[in-house]
C-alpha cells in the first residue's frame, strides 16, 4: 500500500477495519493486505478514496474472509441485543451521526459491537487518525447516533 493509499485508508475504511476485526474476533484473522486483494474490487475509488466500501457489499465479501454467510440488519436495539446476548458476536454497528459526545452532524460510519445490555453498549470504533479504540455509549445514544447492527451469522 503505498503512503497515499494508506492516509485514504484510515480516512475512509471504516468498514474494512471492521470486517478485518471481525476475522480476528473469528479466529481466522485476515491482514489489511489479504482484506485489500480480496476486496478490492468493491472498493468505491481506489485513486482517491482507497477502501471506501458499500456496506451493500458486505454479504459479497464475507465468505471471502471466511465469516459466515448470513446477515441480518436491525436498527431495533432490543433485537440486536437479544442476538448479541444469544451468542451473535460478529455484529458491525453501522450510525449515522458522528459518534463524538454532544456531535450531530452526519457521518456515516462503521464499527464493530463488542459488548450490549439493556442501558449501554460499547463498541471497537476505527479512527481516521489510523488508530482505533474502544467507546462505551448508553442505550439514548442508539436512537441519537442512528445506529443500527448488521449481524453475521
Amino acid at each position: 500500500m503505498t503512503p497515499a493509499q494508506q492516509n485514504q485508508w484510515n480516512l475512509y475504511a471504516c468498514i474494512p477495519r471492521c470486517l478485518i476485526r471481525l476475522t480476528e474476533i473469528n479466529g481466522n484473522p485476515v491482514s489489511r493486505d489479504d482484506f485489500c486483494v480480496q476486496a478490492e474490487q468493491f472498493f468505491v475509488d481506489t485513486v482517491n478514496k482507497y477502501g471506501l466500501f458499500p456496506i451493500a457489499c458486505v454479504p459479497n465479501v464475507l465468505p471471502l474472509l471466511g465469516l459466515p454467510p448470513n446477515i441480518v440488519h436491525s436498527n431495533v436495539y432490543a433485537s440486536v441485543m437479544d442476538r448479541f446476548v444469544n451468542g451473535d458476536r460478529l455484529i458491525l454497528m453501522c450510525s449515522g451521526i458522528d459518534l463524538n459526545p454532544g456531535a450531530i452532524n452526519i457521518i456515516h460510519h462503521c464499527s464493530v459491537l463488542t459488548d450490549m445490555n439493556p442501558q449501554a453498549f460499547s463498541i471497537w470504533t476505527p479512527c481516521q487518525d489510523g488508530n482505533d479504540l474502544p467507546l462505551p455509549m448508553n442505550v439514548q445514544d442508539w436512537v441519537a447516533k442512528q445506529c443500527s447492527g448488521i449481524v453475521i451469522s
